[in-house]
């Protein structure tokens, strides 16, 4: 897909969005190389992303509220400021990924693989973590608060606290 076809796809999302669901279209871009693009902030709220390469994405400062990023390859994507509640990682292998300062309240990371990923800052209350592998994941004491008691075995073993 062309870049021009991925701008016209997002204008549309952000005019469905504004619309409450009466003009424009809910954007999918699903199993499509979407390497380097900016989406940085954009309201993206919904969209769906599922299968997707989003690796060397820069999502900075977006809305990705309930967004559907499932069974998606994210390398080295910036993810930073983002809002990314209730927003469905499923499936997915996300590498390198800096979540500084983002809010992840009520994500879904079911089987997702997390390598090198940066939680700093975080607000990762509420996020469902099951089946989750975890490597290498840097975070605060901040966040590090928020980890549901159930869990803290699993992180307690792959991450480096702040």
């Amino acid at each position: 897909m062309y870049r021009n076809e991925i701008i016209s796809i997002i204008e549309s999302h952000s005019q469905w969005l504004k619309s409450g669901g009466k003009d424009g279209a809910r954007g999918y871009l699903q199993n499509m190389d979407l390497k380097q693009f900016d989406f940085s902030r954009l309201n993206l709220s919904g969209i769906c992303l599922d299968g997707s390469n989003v690796d060397d994405c820069n999502f900075q400062w977006s809305i990705m509220e309930r967004a559907k990023i499932r069974n998606a390859k994210i390398k080295n994507t910036d993810f930073r400021y983002a809002i990314l509640t209730d927003a469905d990682f499923y499936l997915s292998e996300l590498s390198y990924c800096d979540f500084r300062s983002v809010n992840l309240s009520g994500a879904i990371f079911n089987s997702a693989t997390l390598k090198g990923a940066n939680l700093c800052d975080s607000n990762i209350q509420n996020t469902i973590w099951s089946n989750v592998v975890l490597e290498n994941i840097r975070i605060n004491r901040s966040s590090f608060n928020l980890i549901p008691k159930r869990m803290l075995e699993v992180f307690s073993k792959n991450i480096t606290i702040l």
